[in-house]
């Protein structure tokens, strides 16, 4: 039994290494990668500097205008979360996640952080920030070209990181959930919206109610369920309150 134990690891290791080997990044997309992620950092922190004109070293010839007509978000931190190259090394998309802050009545300026994707390509041996105004769009009977693109709206994505997102983006799908017999369960789903991360805080003073959240901290797009249970014959009435930060919503739940 032992011997036959012997036999699958060495079977195993050399599969386990060609597998590893496959994975790794040839030499000239590692360098690529490597040179692309130093000019980004650059680029965007000359953004958190408000140095914008230092910055147009790092944007193509092609969308100088463009660059200069746009709103400047206030970058208060970014972070690079992946790569992709494109074309021999010669175009990229790069997603970062951006740090800014927006208003919120009764709360001040608050942070939140936006995905956004930006695409970069070769010009004059260097990697520089461009704006595709002439990109595809995607719809069921083919691609649209987008023509007459405004600057405005070519710059949208980098844009919007200047703008507070929508306030009512989180929702909530009941404010009321009722539990019947001895041991019984409901729930309610929370979706977020949002650009970027927000999270949950729950508030629960119901004697014999259990509260549980699936995910307290909701990404963009994402959703958490709320469960409720009880357990025994004790009557359940009463208020849940629920608070999203950093928006400070909060969602009064009823339950009986």
């Amino acid at each position: 039994m032992r011997q036959n134990q012997g036999m699958d690891r060495r079977l195993l290791f050399p599969l386990v290494a060609v597998t590893a080997s496959a994975q790794q990044p040839s030499p000239e997309a590692a360098a690529a990668e490597a040179a692309l992620r130093a000019r980004v950092d650059q680029f965007y922190k000359l953004q958190m500097d408000k140095k914008y004109r230092q910055a147009e070293a790092f944007v193509a010839e092609d969308t100088k205008d463009l660059y200069f007509a746009g709103r400047k978000p206030e970058l208060l931190g970014f972070s690079i979360l992946k790569v992709e190259l494109m074309d021999g090394f010669v175009r990229a998309k790069v997603t970062i996640k951006a740090k800014s802050s927006m208003l919120v009545m009764g709360a001040g300026r608050l942070p939140f952080e936006v995905p956004t994707d930006t695409l970069w390509k070769i010009e004059d041996g260097k990697w520089m920030w461009y704006v595709d105004t002439q990109a595809a769009l995607q719809t069921p009977f083919g691609d649209v070209k987008r023509a007459g693109v405004s600057p405005s709206a070519a710059l949208e994505d980098f844009a919007n990181l200047a703008k507070g997102p929508d306030l009512d983006a989180v929702k909530i799908d009941r404010t009321a959930v009722t539990l019947a017999g001895a041991e019984a369960n409901a729930t309610a789903v929370i979706s977020n919206g949002m650009p970027g991360f927000v999270d949950l805080s729950v508030q629960n003073s119901i004697s014999g109610l259990k509260v549980e959240i699936d995910q307290p901290h909701i990404p963009a797009n994402g959703k958490a369920t709320l469960r409720f249970s009880k357990a025994g014959d004790a009557k359940i009435d009463g208020v849940v309150r629920v608070t999203v930060s950093p928006l400070n919503t909060v969602f009064d739940i009823r339950v009986r």
